[in-house]
């Protein structure tokens, strides 16, 4: 059953990459496919691997290729922005401790892998008891940034892991900006240059945008969608030609822990 959505996952992701700098309202579609059939796979998947089914994901371990060489690595790095646990965490991979101590709405650096499947763990810093997270993760050739954030279907006090994959390819002389909204009260929000035009517009909870602007420094806002009423704003963030950043608005909005935002260069 899990192939069905693998299959599915696969082919909007591939899709939403393609339309992601062409069209706006093409991108958003088929990329909240992939995430929804992201989610049922990792589902079905578990519930299979859980009754005793076989996994065809690959092993963590090096395979040689075609010449002899091993496959390539993968990178990954964790954000914490789960708001039911906004204590510090402790990040295991196969049972090996890769981060400790992460506060909440902070990331972690790049941890390079082997492409291949993984077990991932989070749990509150200094326990091993009732993990917030115990999933299997599939890493590929590429960057990715994984998210704990909160439950994603709004119906539960447990954590989701999404997974971004994060393109670090500069574009030209200018900055490429994207904004990930994982603030689970927060409306759908544009972000703008205060007193001039709207960098991102219509974002919601999980979704990623991703712009290129002229270099510079800039006062940015978040606004609730269509409207001029400001819930953050983002002072002096100095954006550099040729450099790769990732605005990540976590926390809650008249909750706690409170609503604020992390400005990281990706490159």
């Amino acid at each position: 059953m899990w192939q069905k959505y693998l299959d599915r996952a696969i082919r909007y992701k591939m899709l939403a990459d393609y339309y992601r700098a062409k069209d706006d309202r093409k991108y958003k579609y088929y990329n909240e496919k992939y995430l929804r059939n992201q989610r049922r796979f990792a589902e079905e998947y578990e519930r299979q691997k859980i009754g005793g089914g076989r996994s065809d994901l690959p092993s963590p371990s090096p395979e040689p290729r075609e010449g002899g060489s091993t496959r390539s690595n993968g990178r990954l790095r964790m954000l914490h922005a789960y708001t039911a646990t906004p204590s510090m965490v402790d990040v295991y991979v196969n049972n090996r401790l890769i981060a400790q101590r992460v506060p909440f709405a902070a990331i972690t650096s790049y941890l390079r892998l082997p492409t291949g499947s993984y077990r991932m763990e989070v749990f509150p810093a200094g326990t091993k008891e009732r993990a917030i997270v115990n999933q299997q993760l599939t890493v590929g050739a590429n960057p990715y940034t994984l998210a704990v954030v909160d439950d994603v279907s709004g119906q539960t006090n447990k954590a989701s892991l999404l997974t971004y994959e994060d393109d670090l390819q500069s574009v030209g002389a200018r900055a490429k900006v994207r904004l990930i909204h994982l603030s689970p009260n927060a409306p759908r929000v544009d972000v703008a240059v205060k007193g001039g035009n709207v960098l991102f517009s219509n974002v919601g909870f999980t979704d990623a945008r991703f712009i290129s602007i002229p270099p510079g420094n800039y006062d940015l806002e978040i606004r609730i969608t269509g409207t001029n009423q400001v819930i953050y704003t983002i002072p002096r963030v100095q954006l550099d030609a040729r450099k790769i950043y990732s605005i990540f608005a976590v926390g809650r909005v008249r909750g706690n822990p409170a609503f604020r935002v992390l400005v990281v260069q990706d490159n």
